[in-house]
């Protein structure tokens, strides 16, 4: 354990002086003796440092006297110090106690039996309420000798100086705004006080215009007021312009002094929300328009027989003819009384009709409750008061001072809900009753009488007459200046009636379609002739017709400027409240009784029904694009899919058509191009015939020529054949007809022999007729592109089932396959010549099938001088390309071109030769 010794300071100080002195003994013997030689210095450097020894003690032993001297100074200043305190203390304390003594004098907790025993205090306390309340009347009495000064002074400078007259009037409405802003402060005697001054303002104004529309309108009776003043003006009318332009600028200077300040700020000191605040009116234009407004009343309030509901458009054009004749003089002599007062954000025009449009509106809000219990009247009283407001907006440019848009008188109905709804239901109450009359008419899917081009759609009667509706719904809302109440139009009443009518349609063609593929035909009132040939082509083409009608006009107005910025108004507002609300970004279509419409809905919020993609985006920096698209394209596509149906049925019912009458030929082909001439020795008995086939109208004819054949198979490839294949052997073919013996004639070979005199099938006559008849009436009323598509369907659908009945399950002689060629050739291909420049392109599996078909069995069949090369082709060098391992397969389609098949794969070639017999 360490000695205690170490922990005594003196001992540590000691301790460290020591190390420290022992440091500084080597440092300075090293310094100053660092070589023997050095040593010689030891004796001067000893004197040296007994010096420096000496001073330090003296200097040692001074310090030590001061040190206790300043001790001893600050020793005897703290004891003086401690003294004062002491005495500090005892003064607090009596002084606290002398504070309580005196407090307990001055305010007593007991209550005072006479004024004479109250505390010093309450007394100081009453006294200075009294002095304060005198003070404050005298204030009072003050502002009231201030204010009837200010008031006198006014209504003296009135007639001698309406300028100077302002001075005195607007110190008087400042010091009335000053009191009012202090009278939350100043109790309730200010507030008296508040009152008292505004109806002085308020007194002094009207009897400064008093006064000043006195003089003005001395002045407009000078001039016969409201007689229209007309340009150019006579001569002796300057006195008369001067009193009226001193006049008029004097009531200008009357504004009210926050409407003087408002008018005369600068454009750049207001925000954007106080651009669309409308100005004050202006008091000269009020009185300008009293003796009109006057007039009106007189004409449309009154019992005058000029006063009838059922004539709105009378007191609008009365209007519009007062604005017209007054409108020189405004524009020119006002206009520039107004600009020279300092209004220049004023147009003399706009502010007189914004004056003359009290009467209109009061008008009008009187007579709506009139108006709700005579719908038509109503109606029409809400068109017309569109056409009033485009007028002014159109004609005469009208907007209210200070404002950048105006609502319109309009806004008597859309203002309040209940009226905008009462006008909605009697507009939708008019479309559907007209709707259903135009669907309970007779003629309703009669075609219109008018002309239209071969590459429109030519429209039934009910979907014009739906389309005159629907611009007639569209006017009654067009000029509605709101989005949100010309969306309600747009939904509740046009979107309704393409629903409706395409829900009409619908209806007739699953009813067709129901009817033409049911097992069961027994149908009350519906004959069998109604869904099939030309009387059901009828029937869907008029249905048809109605659809691509509506769907092409549809289109045609998502174009138009009005029903793009709807759209565009829809999609940004659909954009803002998915950037808001962060949903996936729908927009909602407005469910109605009669079902989710095709349109966006009216409003921002996004419906439980989900319709489609927005279209429209908000960028990162917060602008929004929007995308292409029209408010009809969902409606258009709906009548879209119903013609793609109806088309469906079309091809459909064309095809069943002829496959029904083409049973007789399915049966017989093949067996009858054998068994025709299985008892035919010579050419001399096959008879030459010349069959005429006409195909409606007149409109295609088909000569048949006579059936003559040059060279027939010999019976020795023939039984050859009949041993490579089993199949050969049909039931369908004579098996005498392969060992039959014809000679040649003059060596002339089969492929020398002209096809065109091979007749047709009988056979096929009825099913050609029958399709001729059909595409005919096709072609006279549809556009040409629709017939053009409904072709390509059908010859699709025939060239499927002749494929799939005929080629693949038939078996084919070379003579059979000759006669199969030539009954597409001459019979199928040929009915479209009218309409199609080349019918047989869209034949070409066929057209393909007939090439292998007809291809002699062998080169020894083939005349050897011949040059063709694609005669020259065989169908066992055919036969041979298409068994050849070593082949690649994709080589084969090429090889195939070679024989002129172009549109066969390799399986459907290998699949058709497979049906030659003698293959």
């Amino acid at each position: 354990m360490p000695s205690t010794d170490s922990y005594d300071p003196e001992v540590l100080i000691r301790d460290l002086d020591e190390n420290v002195t022992e440091n500084h003994v080597v440092d300075f013997l090293n310094s100053h003796f660092r070589e023997l030689e050095d040593l010689e210095n030891l004796n001067s450097t000893l004197v040296e440092l007994k010096e420096n020894e000496q001073s330090l003690n003296e200097k040692r032993i001074q310090t030590q006297a001061k040190t206790s001297k300043v001790l001893q100074q600050a020793l005897d200043s703290f004891n003086v110090t401690v003294n004062e305190l002491e005495n500090l203390q005892a003064t607090r304390m009596e002084l606290e106690d002398a504070l309580a003594d005196h407090c307990s004098i001055v305010v007593s907790e007991k209550p005072i039996e006479d004024s004479e025993n109250e505390t010093l205090m309450k007394k100081l306390v009453k006294l200075q309420q009294q002095v304060d309340s005198l003070e404050r009347s005298k204030q009072y009495l003050k502002v009231l000798v201030v204010a009837d000064e200010l008031s006198t002074k006014a209504k003296q400078l009135i007639e001698k100086s309406p300028q100077k007259s302002l001075v005195p009037y607007t110190q008087l409405a400042h010091l009335a705004r000053n009191v009012k802003s202090n009278s939350k402060e100043a109790g309730h005697a200010v507030s008296h006080l508040d009152t008292y001054l505004q109806q002085c303002v308020d007194t002094l104004w009207e009897d400064m215009k008093n006064r000043l529309t006195k003089k003005f309108k001395q002045t407009l009776e000078a001039f016969n007021w409201p007689t229209p003043i007309k340009v150019p003006y006579p001569p002796n009318t300057t006195d008369k312009f001067s009193a009226f332009r001193k006049a008029f600028t004097e009531l200008l200077l009357l504004q009210r002094p926050a409407d003087v300040e408002e008018v005369s700020k600068p454009l750049e000191s207001k925000n954007s929300k106080e651009d669309n605040v409308p100005l004050p009116p202006l008091l000269p234009m009020q009185i300008m328009v009293e003796p009109l407004i006057v007039r009106f009343r007189y004409h449309f309030d009154s019992k005058r027989p000029t006063n009838r509901i059922d004539k709105p458009e009378w007191y609008f054009s009365h209007v519009i003819t007062t604005i017209r004749e007054h409108s020189p003089f405004l524009t020119g002599a006002v206009q520039a009384i107004v600009d020279d007062a300092g209004f220049e954000k004023y147009h003399a025009k706009n502010e007189f009709i914004r004056c003359l449009l009290v009467a209109v509106t009061r008008k009008l809000n009187n007579s709506v409750p009139t108006l709700l219990n005579s719908p038509q009247i109503f109606s029409h009283t809400v068109f017309e008061t569109l056409q009033f407001d485009q007028t002014l907006r159109e004609l005469h440019m009208y907007t209210p001072p200070g404002q950048d848009e105006w609502g319109g008188c309009v806004e008597v109905f859309t203002g309040k809900k209940e009226w905008f709804k009462a006008w909605l239901k009697v507009e939708k109450t008019f479309a559907e009753a007209r709707y259903n009359e135009i669907m309970h008419s007779e003629d309703v899917w009669e075609m219109v009488d008018e002309e239209f081009p071969d590459d429109e759609y030519k429209p039934t009667k009910s979907a014009a007459k739906l389309i005159n509706l629907l611009e007639l719904v569209t006017g009654r809302y067009k000029l509605l200046p709101l989005f949100h109440n010309r969306i309600r139009f747009l939904i509740a009443i046009q979107a309704e009636l393409l629903v409706a009518y395409s829900k009409r349609i619908d209806s007739a063609v699953d009813s067709f379609g129901n009817l033409s593929y049911s097992i069961v035909r027994a149908v009350p009132n519906v004959a069998a002739t109604d869904i099939t040939g030309v009387e059901g082509l009828k029937r869907l083409c008029r249905w048809l017709s109605s659809a691509g009608f509506i769907s092409r006009t549809i289109k045609e107005w998502g174009e138009d400027s009005f029903f793009l910025e709807l759209w565009h108004e829809v999609t940004v507002r659909a954009a803002r409240n998915t950037g808001n609300t962060g949903n996936t970004g729908n927009i909602g279509a407005a469910a109605h009784n009669t079902g989710a419409s095709p349109l966006p809905s009216p409003t921002s919020s996004i419906s439980s029904t989900e319709q489609g993609q927005v279209t429209s985006s908000v960028n990162v920096d917060g602008a929004i694009t929007v995308d292409e698209g029209t408010v009809f394209d969902d409606p258009a596509e709906l009548f879209d899919n119903i013609c793609e149906r109806i088309q469906s049925l079309i091809v459909k019912n064309v095809s069943r058509e002829f496959f029904n009458g083409l049973k007789a030929y399915v049966k017989k082909v093949g067996c009858r191009n054998i068994s025709a001439i299985t008892n035919v020795k010579t050419l001399a008995e096959i008879p030459n015939q010349i069959l005429e086939l006409n195909f409606g109208n007149g409109l295609a004819t088909v000569w048949i020529l006579d059936l003559k054949f040059q060279q027939l198979l010999s019976s020795k490839n023939r039984d050859t054949f009949a041993t490579r294949n089993n199949w050969s052997r049909s039931d369908i073919y004579n098996d005498d007809f392969t060992r039959q013996q014809i000679p040649k004639l003059n060596n002339q070979s089969k492929d020398t022999t002209s096809r065109s005199t091979i007749e047709l099938s009988p056979e096929l006559y009825t099913p050609l007729s029958d399709l001729a008849h059909s595409l005919t009436f096709l072609s006279n009323n549809l556009p040409d592109r629709i017939f053009k598509h409904i072709y390509k369907d059908v010859s699709k659908e025939l060239e499927d089932y002749l494929w799939d009945r005929i080629l693949m399950k038939k078996h084919f002689s070379e003579m059979g396959g000759c006669q199969f060629e030539v009954d597409m050739e001459k019979g199928l291909f040929t009915i479209g010549k009218r309409w199609i420049r080349k019918p047989e392109n869209y034949f070409r599996r066929l057209k393909d099938a007939c090439i292998l078909l007809t291809l002699p069995a062998n080169q020894s069949k083939i005349e050897s001088k011949s040059d063709d090369k694609l005669q020259q082709r065989t169908l066992s060098q055919v036969i041979s390309m298409l068994s050849d391992d070593e082949l690649e397969p994709i080589a084969i389609p090429k090889m195939l071109e070679n024989f002129g098949v172009y549109h066969l794969t390799p399986k459907e070639a290998i699949d058709v030769i497979e049906r030659r017999v003698d293959s």
